[in-house]
């Protein structure tokens, strides 16, 4: 089992010095919304872990899969201190998808993923009001941090490894492991990981 794991993580060595680069996860959240005919309304509140998240830290992302749908920016209300999120949501079709949501954390430079929500897309419909937003619910689930021991280095590139040669530890963190957010956990997920731990500066 440890030799497979030697040769696994040297492949990964491998890739991430080809990937150096490359851009940051970041850039999976970019979309042209020219490309999309249709597009709906979200009025929301965010919770993380039961409270309100903050909205300078955070940034509340729509998907279908791993394709990002819409970014969110705050109402601007005059003395509301944590007004609700307006979204609007693009489609190439005007119904029959599902919106699902991350979290992207500015100051860790982490997405993070464990939301309970999903929205039915239906073309040039509302979801929640100003004054009556639908609630987004996440649990903490920081991509990369497979251990959950509250930061991202080599270790979790190694527990993350560990478990695809079928040797997952009593501490894996499975909803962190899908880290380019594909809905697979393979080796690319690994490079992400090892990646995110060179760039880590501390939570």
């Amino acid at each position: 089992m440890k030799h497979h794991l030697k040769y696994l993580l040297a492949a990964v060595g491998m890739i991430v010095m080809s990937m150096l680069t490359a851009p940051r996860l970041a850039a999976q959240w970019s979309f042209d919304y020219h490309q999309f005919p249709y597009d709906m309304t979200i009025y929301a509140t965010v919770t993380l872990d039961d409270s309100p998240i903050d909205q300078d830290r955070y940034t509340l992302g729509a998907f279908v899969g791993d394709e990002c749908r819409g970014i969110a920016e705050p109402l601007s209300i005059s003395g509301v201190d944590n007004p609700p999120l307006y979204l609007r949501v693009y489609s190439s079709v005007t119904s029959d998808e599902t919106i699902t949501f991350k979290l992207y954390d500015n100051e860790k430079g982490t997405a993070v993923t464990g939301c309970e929500t999903e929205v039915a897309f239906v073309k040039d419909s509302a979801v929640g009001t100003p004054s009556s937003p639908q609630e987004i619910v996440f649990t903490s689930a920081t991509l990369g941090d497979v251990n959950g021991d509250g930061r991202i280095n080599i270790t979790d590139a190694v527990v993350l490894a560990s478990y695809l040669i079928g040797d997952a530890s009593d501490d894996f963190v499975i909803g962190a492991a899908d880290v380019n957010g594909d809905g697979t956990i393979n080796i690319t997920d690994v490079v992400f990981v090892v990646e995110l731990a060179l760039n880590w500066t501390g939570f």
